[in-house]
């Protein structure tokens, strides 16, 4: 939640900032627009994402999308910000939430018993928000910080800079969770979701 976040608020400041600040003084009609390819990878990659779960499991393809992540973040660092390269980050940043979050329930519920599939579920969703609110609360308070050391009272490139540093934090610390979650369990006594064995498992099945 806290790395896909950041270029939710970074990005629209740049592309709407006056060039004297370093920005592209975009009006935010094209700062929306160049933001948009983000949604629509995570909405073409839905489809797509099930049948690479159903082939692969759903870890590979967490551990995929949080690397896709991580690269948007370097693509960010190292390309200057242009309205393209931004789409381009954008587009890079959908396709790996889009199959990040498309393996997260699967494996919540290969996890757990069939019984707290819901609480568990809901807990993930509660993280996910708790992230967002963390990355709106850290971001805001950087480019605030270097707004306020700033001539123009506008935020520096060194914040936006820092900003997508820290997002890229996040994407390497997702990427190292994924790789570290365990395989489905045997759960004594109560099926696991994600089988559909799982109710011609159960006394009454």
């Amino acid at each position: 939640g806290f790395a896909m976040f950041v270029p939710s608020i970074a990005f629209p400041q740049i592309l709407t900032l006056p060039p004297a600040s370093g920005g592209l003084g975009l009006p935010l009609l094209a700062a929306g627009l160049i933001l948009m390819p983000s949604g629509l990878a995570m909405l073409v990659l839905s489809p797509v994402a099930g049948r690479i779960i159903d082939r692969f499991g759903p870890k590979p393809l967490l551990v995929a999308g949080s690397v896709i992540l991580a690269v948007s973040y370097l693509i960010a660092l190292l390309v200057p910000a242009t309205g393209w390269a931004i789409a381009l980050v954008m587009t890079v940043v959908g396709i790996g939430i889009g199959l990040g979050y498309a393996a997260m329930p699967s494996l919540i519920m290969q996890a757990v018993p069939v019984t707290e599939t819901a609480a568990a579920n809901g807990l993930n969703t509660l993280l996910r928000a708790l992230g967002t609110a963390a990355s709106s609360a850290i971001v805001a308070s950087v480019l605030a910080h270097s707004a306020a050391e700033s001539s123009t009272g506008d935020p520096t490139s060194d914040g936006f800079r820092l900003a997508l540093l820290l997002g890229g934090a996040g994407a390497i610390i997702s990427i190292v969770l994924a790789i570290a979650v365990p395989g489905p369990r045997k759960l004594s006594g109560v099926p696991r979701c994600g089988s559909r064995k799982s109710l011609a498992q159960t006394p009454n099945g």
